[in-house]
């Protein structure tokens, strides 16, 4: 059996990476896409369309629902305690893990990254 030059072996592996990256990228485009829609039913009366917490219903609330778009917020979560809020709720927020399947809070989770700068 004749074997592969090594940078033929590490081109071939290149594309296979850069083609799973791809993929991930459709993937993640998608769920924020699926996830915009559920956001602006479920979470848009609270945090605002824009996810500024600034939604109609929002305002009767004190402390007001979370400001999404901030860098702060942003980097202050990671994506499993993002989920774990949306799951069981936390202060006024309720939870809506009986309401919304697994990936629907994922997806819900990936179109909250596409909100901050």
């Amino acid at each position: 059996m004749r074997r592969l030059p090594a940078y033929a072996t590490r081109m071939a592996l290149a594309l296979v990476i850069a083609s799973l990256g791809a993929s991930q990228a459709r993937a993640q485009g998608q769920n924020s896409t699926n996830g915009r829609d559920v956001f602006r039913t479920r979470c848009a009366m609270c945090h605002g369309a824009e996810g500024r917490g600034d939604g109609p219903a929002g305002a009767a609330f004190n402390p007001r629902p979370t400001n999404l778009t901030t860098r702060v917020q942003r980097i202050a979560l990671t994506d499993s305690a993002v989920a774990a809020v949306i799951t069981a709720g936390r202060r006024a927020m309720p939870a809506f893990g009986r309401m919304l399947t697994k990936p629907q809070v994922d997806s819900v989770v990936a179109y909250m990254k596409t909100l901050s700068p």
